[in-house]
Parts: C-alpha cells; structure tokens; sequence
C-alpha cells in the first residue's frame, strides 16, 4: 500500500466505531456476494461485466475488496451507491456546503 499502514489510513472519520481491516474485508466481501446474488446473477456474468477475470472477481467475494477503480461500476450494475457498497450504509444526501471561510450567498433571481 505505497508503504503507508492499514492504521494511518483508516482513521474512521465518520464512522460510528473503529473498524479493524480483517473485519471490513469480511464485511464488504460479503456484501459483493450479496449484492451480486441479489441481482440474480452468477460470479461469471459480474467478471464479464467488470472486464475482469472469474478468477479476479472470486477474490473479490472471498478475500480482497472490490479495488477502488471498479466500485462505482459495481454499484451502478447492483443498482446501490458507492457509499454503501463501502459502508454498507445508506446516506441521506448531503446539501452543498460552501467554501471554508466565505460566507454563502443565494444566486439573484
């Protein structure tokens, strides 16, 4: 991991309790498996439609999380957002909050 420690990057902002790495590897592991048997479909339609190999994607089931550069691929074919193939949480969106320091102004009318 580009020599930085599972520690310094899983910080938990935002979190409700720390998570250990084994713990969120088996929890969206899971969750892949789910949403992908959810849809109805078998590890070899989810490799062909992620472009990767069955090999790769069983991986991703079983032992290694999604990487970062299919989740959002993932979700749109699940039909779930990003934050919850991560969290497994459904947030509510979130209103626009403006620059640090600079106060908000409505557009004239």
């Amino acid at each position: 991991m580009c020599g930085a420690t599972w520690d310094k990057l899983s910080d938990n902002r935002g979190m409700s309790k720390p998570v250990s790495r084994t713990s969120y590897v088996t929890e969206i592991t899971a969750r892949v498996r789910k949403l992908r048997e959810a849809k109805g479909w078998t590890q070899a339609q989810m490799a062909k439609a992620l472009d990767v190999t069955e090999e790769a994607y069983r991986k991703y089931e079983n032992r290694t999380p999604l990487p970062v550069a299919l989740v959002e691929r993932f979700a749109l074919i699940t039909g779930r957002t990003v934050q919850y193939v991560i969290t497994g949480k459904e947030g509510a969106p979130q209103a626009p909050q403006p620059p640090a320091g600079r106060p908000f102004r409505r557009a004239k009318s």
